[in-house]
């Protein structure tokens, strides 16, 4: 099985970047709605590139979730997103990024690796 640039996921190209926190708000906000609070961390992943290739504040963006569905739930979940995109700052630098793009395998099950 190869993984395909786990940190590389495009973000969806039709944002518009005039509007594009409010964008980011109402993803984040359907997604939690559709995966429950996991899908905080996973979207700070996902879009952790994007988050930071441009600067966006995160509490911005759980407002926006918040003015999108009211139902979102607390203002805490910045903390929550701000994780999800230190789990993608930190792949990066510590050279996680390289480990999935370059060698991209998952060992095969009931294989064992030589470590001579």
């Amino acid at each position: 099985m190869k993984i395909n640039h786990i940190l590389e996921i495009p973000l969806i190209e039709n944002l518009e970047s005039n509007n594009v926190v409010s964008e980011l708000g109402e993803l984040l906000a359907k997604e939690k709605a559709k995966n429950s609070s996991y899908a905080i961390h996973y979207f700070g992943l996902r879009y952790g590139k994007f988050i930071t290739d441009n600067n966006i504040s995160i509490k911005s963006i759980i407002a926006k979730a918040l003015e999108y569905d009211p139902s979102f739930g607390s203002t805490h979940y910045d903390v929550e997103l701000s994780k999800g995109v230190g789990v993608y700052k930190l792949a990066k630098t510590d050279g996680y990024e390289k480990e999935f793009t370059d060698k991209g395998n998952i060992p095969q099950q009931g294989k064992q690796s030589e470590q001579k």
